[in-house]
């Protein structure tokens, strides 16, 4: 009985050893077998991520160019901003010297013109009166009938620019609501040159980033070529590598051929298995 068991171990050992030596001969033969497919499947994953990367670095170039571009719009925005803030800032005392010349000056004129046609008109009505005594002696001349005397004629004149300083006064004011106006606009455009700067920090911001980017897709670029090169070195050691382990399990199949043949000629089970301690 115990003659069946060990031949039966014998037998089992000689058939795991067989099984293990072909699985290391096809394992062998798909290593080396393999080497082309695998190779070119790798290849075109290179060529994939390479592609990729490419396509990676144009876009980073395209993104360059915008950048640039807008940098540049932003760049004279900023000096059209800075230039028009400038100009309101000479615009702003002129309206107002422009406003108190009206409101004030050209105002004053005015009465000061009033003043001088009241007087002017006190002398036409001298002169009107004494031209009617004059003229009503007899034999002297025409009887002197204007149909407007002088001196209302001049009243009209003065009273005709009664109307002159409310106006100016008026100018004035819209003059002086003009001046806040371009003042409150001429802040808004400061403001609007600080966000514009802020613009211009944000795009600088972008480039280094973009520069850094490129960087990295250079060097990456540069290592997917070193790796392309290097491919086929790494897998012919892999491939050495797995040989030798192959190989190495299939030698190692041959001690349990031996003990399983020994075992399968063996007619006594005492030899080759250990005695049970009592």
């Amino acid at each position: 009985m115990k003659t069946n068991r060990f031949l039966i171990g014998g037998i089992i050992l000689l058939c795991g050893a067989v099984l293990g030596i072909g699985i290391s001969v096809l394992g062998l033969v798909a290593v080396w077998r393999s080497e082309r497919p695998v190779l070119a499947r790798l290849n075109t994953g290179v060529d994939l991520l390479d592609r990729t990367l490419q396509t990676s670095a144009n876009g980073l170039v395209v993104m360059e160019t915008s950048l640039t571009a807008t940098e540049d719009i932003i760049t004279t925005l900023g000096s059209s901003a800075t230039d028009l803030s400038a100009s309101l800032e000479r615009t702003i005392p002129l309206v107002d010297r422009t406003g108190n010349l009206i409101g004030k000056d050209m105002t004053e004129v005015v009465r000061d013109t009033q003043s001088s046609l009241q007087a002017a008109q006190a002398s036409a009505r001298l002169i009107d009166d004494t031209l009617r005594v004059i003229t009503s002696i007899p034999l002297v001349g025409r009887r002197y009938a204007p149909s407007m005397p002088l001196s209302e004629s001049i009243s009209e004149v003065s009273n005709s620019l009664d109307g002159l300083p409310d106006s100016f006064i008026l100018v004035q004011e819209d003059l002086d609501t003009a001046s806040k106006n371009l003042d409150t606009i001429r802040l808004e455009i400061d403001q609007l040159a600080v966000h514009i700067e802020s613009a211009h920090s944000s795009i600088d911001e972008a480039q280094g980033v973009i520069g850094d980017y490129q960087s990295q897709v250079s060097e990456l670029q540069t290592n997917m070529t070193s790796f392309r090169s290097s491919l086929p070195g790494w897998f012919r050691g892999i491939k050495i590598g797995l040989t030798l382990i192959l190989v190495w399990l299939a030698i190692a199949q041959i001690g349990l051929i031996l003990q399983g043949i020994a075992l399968v000629q063996s007619r006594s089970a005492v030899n080759y298995l250990p005695q049970k301690t009592q």
